[in-house]
């Protein structure tokens, strides 16, 4: 039996799971009802189209990812930006959050694509990701920046299996004064 209105949430979060498990390759409507437990017109009716929807689903993801940063890594004001970008880059390597940094890259590929929609929505994620990065870095704004590209880029060449060399990297960096 199809979901109540007031479960919105609840699908948002099967949705959530469907997506992060399979990718965005998967996430066509039927496939995504099922798993929610609804119908592809009922997903439509909660969120009004599929691109609003997958707005909705990233953000919520985005959001869910930073918040397991948070409860991970409390903020330690005047923290070594190397330590902070070789912690992250250690805590992204965990199977719980390799999922979200897959999606992280598609999404990144789609928008870099042209694609509109997600366009958007990597904007959004790299909001969510910078003001997180901000409370790391006491909010010193030119420091977040690059301690956000630097960990953007050693988590992508870790999740291309390049973890030894995401290391040596790492190791490299560290010694440049």
């Amino acid at each position: 039996m199809p979901r109540a209105k007031s479960d919105q949430s609840k699908v948002l979060e099967d949705v959530a799971a469907f997506i992060l498990e399979n990718g965005l390759s998967r996430a066509s409507l039927r496939p995504m009802a099922k798993a929610a437990g609804t119908t592809d017109r009922l997903l439509i009716y909660h969120f009004g189209s599929k691109d609003q929807l997958m707005d909705k689903v990233l953000t919520f993801l985005a959001e869910d990812l930073a918040s397991q940063l948070a409860a991970n890594m409390a903020p330690v004001p005047g923290q070594d930006e190397r330590s902070l970008v070789s912690s992250v880059v250690k805590l992204m390597r965990h199977a719980e959050l390799r999922p979200y940094i897959l999606l992280w890259i598609e999404i990144a590929a789609a928008a870099a694509r042209g694609d509109q929609m997600y366009g958007k929505i990597a904007a959004e994620i790299t909001r969510i990701f910078l003001d997180w990065t901000r409370a790391q870095t006491a909010d010193v704004p030119a420091q977040a920046l690059r301690t956000f590209a630097l960990i953007e880029g050693f988590t992508l060449m870790d999740s291309m299996g390049c973890e030894e060399l995401t290391d040596q990297a790492l190791d490299e960096w560290k010694r440049v004064p």
